[in-house]
């Protein structure tokens, strides 16, 4: 237990581009997640940071914020199948964002918006329990687990950030 204040911050002129949240029952992992939703919604609008929540768990973790004007994906019941097609519109949109950013001669996220009169928001996918994602037989962890890759390499310029929750890694 720590009293200790830690800023999480994401995206120009951070160090930190995504997260891995660990812990047994009770730890605090849901507690941390919700802190980050909240404390993102009241620091910035709905055009600068935009949530997609997947929940893993029992589907109800996230369901209070169905009506906040930040969310972009919201799946309290979410299979894993939705999960890729979520990872896939990730990935376009960084393809997207790279003809963009071409486009404009920028590097990242920051410069862009300073540079385009059509600001892009942040993504934060926040996903709780996703080892699901990442279990099981067939094509679909290996697809999840390339397309999660893809989108830690890249997504960072781009405005795309992860974090990702667990109570185990012991299943991937």
């Amino acid at each position: 237990q720590s009293n200790e204040t830690i800023d999480f911050t994401f995206g120009f002129n951070s160090d930190v581009h995504h997260a891995l949240i660990g812990g047994s029952t009770g730890s605090g992992k849901s507690v941390l997640l919700h802190d980050l939703i909240i404390n993102g919604a009241l620091l910035y609008s709905p055009e600068q940071l935009q949530f997609i929540l997947l929940d893993y768990k029992e589907g109800t973790e996230f369901k209070l914020y169905e009506d906040l004007p930040h969310i972009k994906v919201l799946s309290i019941a979410s299979e894993a199948e939705f999960g890729i097609s979520i990872f896939e519109f990730l990935v376009d949109e960084i393809a997207l964002r790279g003809d963009l950013f071409k486009k404009y001669q920028v590097g990242n996220l920051h410069e862009y918006n300073q540079k385009s009169k059509e600001a892009l928001p942040r993504y934060l996918i926040i996903i709780d329990e996703f080892q699901v994602l990442l279990n099981g037989k067939g094509s679909g962890p290996i697809k999840v687990a390339s397309l999660m890759e893809d989108i830690s390499r890249r997504g960072r310029s781009f405005g795309v950030n992860m974090i990702l929750s667990t109570q185990s890694l012991g299943d991937v």
